[in-house]
């Protein structure tokens, strides 16, 4: 695994493309060949300094050549379709692949249709159905089987992003192993081979295979500007040398990766990695994967939304019944504590300590009482004007809290005093075959690798941070209840 600043460096090499298919960069309304990938000598019967000036029309079938022409002057803001038969050595080839424009540019990427390769099962329909009452990871198990369905590869794995940092498998399949690493979470350069940008400008990218020498692109500026081609939107393009030995170390021969993105973000990944041999996919198999991605989007941002509104009713059904409890008795903490389990649910919390007339109430799993003190100093100057949420709390305050919790809320009861209630929650640490183990306190052998906001930053608690409680005077209980109203 390595180091983020490392990965970051090697995410922007550019440039390069891989050896199974050509890119040919055309300028002006005559598609002039400007910039060619030098590996088009293994394809076409001449060498890339022959081709460069000369126009596409010259070097493809002049019907295919109208109607791509055609389609670009409808279309040039976005990727073109396209197929091109070419004789070479009097046999024809098929040739398909999308072109784009870049800098007033046209990339065209060719890749040779090879009717040995095995095509998709798959039609063009749906390909998630009957999803009204699928959770978000029943649908990603359903993309993981449609994605090794669609491509033959041996393993599929479906990641969701948990910060910059780390990745959630989601789902997984694999054609050789009952195993699954759902649960598992990992470094995010295990999952992602590209800058995260890379992956929202291409919906799939392919490295056929990890052993294959890359292609340069001749020559390697771009002939107008005299800078940098850009090559972001190649789908061609290869990965650092260091991507790729972290795959061969995998075992990897072969690895598509396929977007998620909910609301402009990248919202996970689909990897499918093939371990018997290297994989070369055919177009349409790839506008499979691509539509497979789109579709996987689409009802996650969905189901976001629903899952969302079910956890905000959920989540004032249980606000209410400690209202209800509250409202029938005159002893507020009493109250609290015969509804304890509504308490903690009502922000996925796993324990509360609850700050009243100087004494400290325990509910379900907490720090020490002296850990809990000690955080309550911290905290009561932060809480005196208003609620406070704590992300990574060994981050914002002392590092001497990384072992009582990576995040805390913390509520004011009164304005005039110190009283508080502060939930916790219990993380769950599994990276990489490690057994799960509970780290919201001191473990010094576990890694705390997912911030508690993560859990119980939903529509509720936001509101709970947001909401400017009216200057009201009463008991304790009023406040109280004040406060549980809110949400």
């Amino acid at each position: 695994m390595c180091d983020e600043e490392s990965y970051q460096e090697a995410c922007f090499e550019e440039g390069d493309t891989q050896s199974y298919g050509i890119v040919l960069v055309l300028m002006g309304t005559s598609f002039s060949i400007v910039n060619v990938s030098e590996n088009v000598t293994a394809f076409f019967n001449c060498g890339s300094d022959e081709l460069l000036y000369t126009r596409l029309e010259d070097v493809v079938n002049a019907d295919e050549f109208q109607y791509f022409k055609d389609k670009v002057a409808e279309d040039c803001d976005n990727v073109v379709d396209c197929t091109f038969t070419i004789s070479i050595n009097n046999e024809a080839h098929t040739f398909e692949g999308s072109a784009y424009e870049v800098d007033d540019l046209m990339f065209l990427e060719l890749i040779l249709n090879n009717l040995d390769l095995p095509s998709s099962p798959r039609g063009t329909k749906s390909y998630l159905e009957d999803i009204e009452h699928k959770d978000i990871k029943a649908l990603a198990k359903d993309a993981a089987q449609e994605a090794q369905t669609i491509t033959g590869f041996d393993n599929v794995k479906v990641y969701q992003i948990i910060n910059e940092r780390e990745l959630e498998v989601i789902a997984e399949v694999d054609a050789h192993s009952t195993a699954e690493a759902e649960g598992t979470v990992c470094h995010i350069s295990d999952a992602l081979l590209q800058d995260t940008d890379l992956y929202l400008m291409n919906w799939i990218h392919l490295i056929a295979d990890v052993n294959d020498k890359p292609s340069m692109i001749t020559p390697n500026y771009h002939v107008v500007t005299r800078e940098q081609l850009d090559t972001r939107k190649n789908l061609l393009r290869t990965v650092p040398s260091t991507r790729l030995h972290h795959l061969k170390q995998k075992n990897v021969q072969s690895v598509l990766t396929i977007s998620i993105i909910q609301e402009s973000k990248l919202w996970g990944v689909i990897v499918c990695s093939n371990m018997s041999s290297p994989t070369q996919l055919l177009y349409n198999i790839r506008q499979q994967c691509q539509s497979l991605g789109q579709e996987l989007s689409k009802l996650i941002s969905e189901r976001v939304k629903i899952e969302e509104q079910e956890q905000l009713q959920l989540q004032s059904e249980r606000i209410r019944i400690i209202l209800n409890e509250i409202s029938s008795t005159d002893n507020w903490m009493k109250s609290c504590l015969v509804q304890s389990t509504a308490l903690l649910d009502a922000v996925n919390a796993a324990g509360a300590v609850i700050y009243f007339n100087k004494k400290l109430t325990f509910i379900g799993e907490t720090p020490s009482e002296q850990q809990v003190s000690d955080l309550i100093k911290e905290l009561r100057p932060l809480v005196n004007d208003s609620d406070i949420y704590v992300s990574e709390i060994s981050h914002f305050m002392s590092s001497n809290f990384a072992g009582v919790a990576s995040g805390v809320l913390a509520l004011s009861l009164h304005k005039s005093s110190d009283d508080l209630i502060i939930w916790f929650r219990s993380e769950v640490n599994n990276i990489q075959g490690m057994s799960r183990k509970s780290v919201l306190w001191t473990n010094k052998d576990v890694q705390v690798c997912r911030t508690f906001k993560r859990y119980i930053m939903d529509e509720i608690i936001k509101e709970v941070i947001r909401s400017k409680q009216q200057e009201r005077r009463g008991s304790g209980d009023e406040r109280a209840m004040l406060k549980l109203q809110a949400c």
